[in-house]
């Protein structure tokens, strides 16, 4: 799994972020100036540092095929302190993608992080944004997790 260029660079131009950029390996580092703020541009699994307090995930693990998720659940657990807390958003649609944002279901996202996550919200995009209807879906639930490793 790859962070975009293209998103790194809206992002911190979205957000009138002026920043360095440095490679280190096979990584991108953009830190931006005045801010405790770094973005790590780059294929995840080769991201390898530790210690971290909080992990967001916005559309990572929706965006790995099935084959992939216990693989990225363990590479980010390995990444977080022990008191560390996730925010994790998934999604469970009716809809038969082939490409992401691939459909997880409840079981599955229980089954990958484990007894300590609490799902805190969801609500099915269907009935609040029409484009999700327009593209014949029925059922396209977004959930927010809270787990705490």
């Amino acid at each position: 799994m790859s962070l975009s260029p293209l998103a790194v660079i809206q992002f911190l131009g979205d957000n009138d972020l002026t920043y360095d950029t440095h490679q280190d390996g096979e990584l991108k580092i953009h830190t931006a100036q005045g801010l405790p703020l770094r973005i790590i541009e780059g294929d995840y699994f080769q991201f390898t540092e530790t210690d971290f307090d909080a992990c967001y995930d916005r559309a990572a693990m929706v965006a790995m095929p099935d084959s992939k998720r216990a693989s990225y659940v363990s590479h980010t657990l390995e990444r977080l302190t022990p008191s560390a807390t996730v925010l994790l958003i998934s999604l469970y649609h009716d809809g038969e993608n082939q490409t992401p944002p691939f459909s997880v279901d409840e079981q599955a996202v229980t089954a990958l992080w484990g007894e300590k996550i609490q799902k805190i919200a969801s609500e099915n995009l269907v009935q609040t944004i029409p484009r999700y209807k327009e593209r014949g879906y029925a059922l396209f639930e977004e959930s927010i997790w809270h787990i705490k490793p």
